[in-house]
């Protein structure tokens, strides 16, 4: 039996950019990675 799901389960991002997310390029993600290795 499937657990109840909200009826937006949509990739949508632009609610989180305009509360103000912002995130790294995947260059910027990529280096903080490897520093962290």
């Amino acid at each position: 039996m499937a657990a109840p799901r909200s009826p937006d389960t949509s990739l949508d991002s632009s609610k989180a950019f305009q509360l103000g997310y912002q995130p790294l390029s995947l260059r910027e993600e990529l280096e903080q990675l490897k520093n962290k290795i």
